[in-house]
């Protein structure tokens, strides 16, 4: 089931589209101009470049159509921006570099450390002293690799809303925006930090995003990172921070979690590339870890989306009356589902849906109008108004008491209900 609200911006609109099933799942749809191509996964535009030029002369081409060079967020979009270069006979930047005398590799300046990175780990190793940049590799498009950035090639273009906060970085599974942190707290000071940006330590409720932040911890693969999952209210009871969020999946390693009683109560996980001890742990809250944090919604009432540029939908009743993530609270008279996109199905009426058809409107298939619950065809006989049944009066005559029976004897009228 999927719902749609459109973000107007100056040269392209992008929707949000939501699933549900037993959770949330989102992706960032984008109308383009003429010969760029839509990115579900950053809610961006893409184009690539076919003239070669240095990288810096890619990053000015770029910015010269309001764009930058490529940011690939995960390796669902490697394997998307892939299909874009396969015909072509030259590998193509993205914005990934390392500067002079770093030992980290940033997108497009020196402040925004990388997360996802797509090579291998003797490539990760090479600590060079002289400046790198990133093409990717057109004969096997999911390979990055390094080059002299006076080297010219394509170059791939993007352009699109912020959708995310600076260094944050959107997440198109949950519609969220995810940050790391490369700083060792406890489980309690980690939350913390979360909160004063407006966040929560990470929820992962399916595979997907699982393997999304499996992505972004792929270029740090030695560090364990703290999630939201913990069974601090209840021993041996895992909860994430919202706790009406069923955990329907984890993807414990292996003798995880322990037993229950041992206070082990936060968990932490560990890349599944790994060599050791891949997947979650929970263990003790007070080891110093790195953390990830996922931003919560703070928009006004009647806005929602991590821009808060979204509106809930006219349907909702009151019009304002969003969750945040855009799912109504109640809908207007007539109307069901997240979005209130359903109508009533037969036989039911009113806000939500929530009211039944009378038994007897005349027309049990036509029912009910859904709004109000008139039955649309009248009432069945001896029924009216709301097609509850008529006020009526009817003579009984019984035989004659006996003489010492009350003088109730003879006709005794009876009003039926």
């Amino acid at each position: 089931m999927y719902m749609q609200s459109w973000v107007n911006f100056p040269s392209f609109k992008i929707s949000i589209y939501s699933c549900v099933l037993t959770h949330l799942c989102s992706a960032f749809i984008v109308n383009c101009q003429p010969g760029w191509t839509a990115s579900k996964f950053s809610g961006s535009c893409v184009k690539l470049y076919t003239v070669a030029k240095t990288w810096e002369e890619s990053r000015d081409s770029c910015k010269k159509e309001g764009a930058d060079l490529l940011r690939i967020l995960d390796s669902e979009m490697n394997a998307f921006i892939a299909t874009l270069l396969t015909h072509e006979s030259s590998p193509a930047y993205i914005g990934l570099k390392r500067f002079q005398f770093q030992r980290i590799f940033t997108w497009r300046n020196p402040n925004n450390q990388a997360n996802y990175i797509s090579m291998s780990a003797v490539v990760l190793a090479q600590q060079l002293k002289t400046t790198s940049c990133v093409v990717i590799d057109n004969s096997n498009s999911l390979t990055w690799m390094v080059s002299d950035c006076s080297t010219s090639f394509p170059y791939f273009c993007e352009k699109g809303p912020e959708i995310c906060p600076a260094s944050w970085t959107p997440s198109w599974h949950s519609g969220t925006c995810i940050k790391l942190y490369r700083i060792e707290k406890d489980w309690f000071q980690a939350r913390g930090i979360c909160h004063r940006q407006g966040a929560e330590l990470v929820t992962i409720l399916e595979d997907k995003m699982d393997r999304f932040i499996d992505d972004q911890v792929s270029s740090d693969i030695d560090n364990s990172y703290w999630i939201g999952l913990n069974d601090l209210a209840f021993e041996g009871e895992f909860m994430w921070p919202n706790r009406s969020l069923k955990v329907d999946y984890t993807r414990w390693a292996s003798h995880q979690p322990k037993i229950p009683g041992d206070q082990h109560n936060c968990v932490m996980i560990n890349y599944r590339g790994r060599a050791s001890h891949p997947g979650w742990h929970d263990t003790v809250c007070a080891l110093h870890k790195f953390f990830i944090c996922e931003q919560v919604s703070t928009c006004d009432k009647g806005s929602f989306g991590k821009t808060c540029s979204l509106t809930c939908d006219s349907r909702c009743n009151p019009p304002d009356g969003c969750k945040k993530n855009g799912d109504c609270i109640s809908c207007l008279p007539g109307l069901k589902g997240l979005r209130c996109q359903d109508a009533c199905h037969p036989g039911t009426y009113g806000e939500s849906c929530s009211g039944m058809c009378s038994l007897h409107c005349a027309d049990s298939v036509t029912g009910c109008d859904k709004t109000n619950g008139t039955c649309l065809q009248g009432c069945r006989e001896g029924y009216e108004g709301a097609c509850v049944i008529h006020a009526v009066r009817t003579e009984l005559t019984v035989p004659t008491a006996p003489p010492s029976a009350a003088s109730t004897a003879g006709v005794h009228r009876m009003t039926v209900t």
